[in-house]
């Protein structure tokens, strides 16, 4: 019989095993990841093979070789089942039906596989991402989860100053989710971690060292932020870059376009902080820009008709506050020293310099790069 001692340091060595254990599989994602992105190339696919229960990337070499024939089976499965591919010296037989791999010379079979390095969440297989074409009907997958919907219409209802019946913003107190879809765009995806790599390489040569922005500062009940972990469809907001989960209301035949190519600054007409890409974290602000009929919400909009909000990923980087209006600014302003730029723009509620009104009444975001936001969930709501 184990006394309560034993029982004791039993229970501390069983915490102290799982604490490895947890450590050990962190560190083996992180290898893994890097793995993905030193030999993924151009098309952002990785393939893998097994060895001792370990997955191990192919060579650079390999690894192109393996994507060119694949997307050829693809194409034929027929015909192009077998591959033939030669990569540090070593001859393989590769069957993509099966998936496995063959080595000419020692007949050792071994399995394969391809990771495409997108949130665990996405449900599209790899070949559907990987011969995406301009379908929308391919990056468009509804969402049938009450929890999520629960999430999506806190943030409708109660983020921003919805709370305050003095404003317009308490109409989204009524606001109802209609769908839900999440957007798996996978060169969209690709282009916007390609970013992410290139704000972490300015951070490292500049030694750049900000704080991540605030949320809620339009708000009091900490919806945005609350909502984070909920929102990012299984892959972890990155922190180095301060990425974050914002809001951008459009109409429905924008968010196609956006869904598919991306958000474009270009389009912006006369922002107040720059002609840039504009986010908020409260509903109320971007119901503004949902009116398919451009009409801006009033006390005279009238308008009857579903809206649109985008829920986005933003990398906001080492952020620059503004203090005054920007009307005309292509880009966020110098790093103070610097010819670089800050990484994107943020306005918090209160004084600023040349606004209309006294004071900036809700906090916006706003980026002037293309490839710094990703279109995570399009929702469509009755306000």
């Amino acid at each position: 019989m184990i006394g309560s001692c034993g029982e004791a340091r039993l229970q501390d060595t069983a915490a102290a095993l799982a604490k490895e254990r947890e450590q050990k599989e962190i560190a083996e994602k992180k290898f893994l990841d890097v793995q993905v992105r030193k030999h993924s190339g151009g098309h952002g696919a990785c393939w893998q093979y097994e060895m001792d229960g370990h997955w191990h990337p192919f060579s650079a070499e390999g690894n192109d070789q393996m994507q060119q024939a694949y997307l050829a089976f693809i194409d034929d499965e027929h015909n192009c089942r077998w591959a033939n591919v030669v990569a540090g010296g070593v001859r393989r037989m590769v069957d993509f039906r099966d998936m496995t791999q063959t080595n000419v010379d020692t007949g050792k079979r071994r399995a394969i596989r391809v990771v495409t390095g997108v949130p665990l969440q996405w449900e599209s297989a790899p070949a559907a991402l990987l011969t995406q074409r301009d379908d929308l009907r391919s990056v468009y997958v509804e969402v049938n989860d009450a929890s999520l919907a629960e999430v999506v219409n806190r943030l409708l209802r109660s983020s921003g100053h919805a709370w305050d019946v003095s404003t317009e913003c308490c109409h989204m107190k009524k606001a109802t989710v209609k769908s839900i879809h999440r957007i798996e765009n996978y060169q969209l995806w690709q282009r916007y971690q390609a970013r992410l790599r290139a704000m972490r390489e300015d951070r490292a040569k500049y030694n750049l060292q900000s704080e991540p922005a605030a949320l809620d500062l339009d708000g009091r009940e900490g919806v945005m932020t609350e909502s984070q972990p909920y929102l990012d469809c299984g892959e972890p907001l990155a922190r180095d870059v301060d990425e974050k989960i914002l809001l951008h209301g459009t109409s429905w035949d924008n968010a196609d376009s956006i869904v598919m190519h991306g958000f474009d600054n270009r389009t912006c007409m006369r922002g107040m902080y720059g002609d840039g890409t504009y986010f908020a974290g409260a509903a109320c602000k971007s119901h503004q820009y949902s009116c398919a009929y451009q009409c801006k919400w009033s006390s005279t909009c009238l308008c009857v008709c579903e809206r649109t909000l985008i829920i986005a990923r933003v990398a906001l980087g080492d952020a620059y506050y503004a203090s005054e209006t920007r009307y005309g600014a292509r880009r966020p302003p110098n790093r103070i020293g610097s010819k670089s730029t800050h990484g994107s723009v943020v306005v918090n509620p209160g004084p600023v310099k040349g606004h209309k009104q006294p004071v900036q009444v809700h906090q916006e975001f706003v980026i002037f790069d293309r490839e710094q936001a990703y279109p995570a969930f399009v929702v469509q709501y009755w306000p």
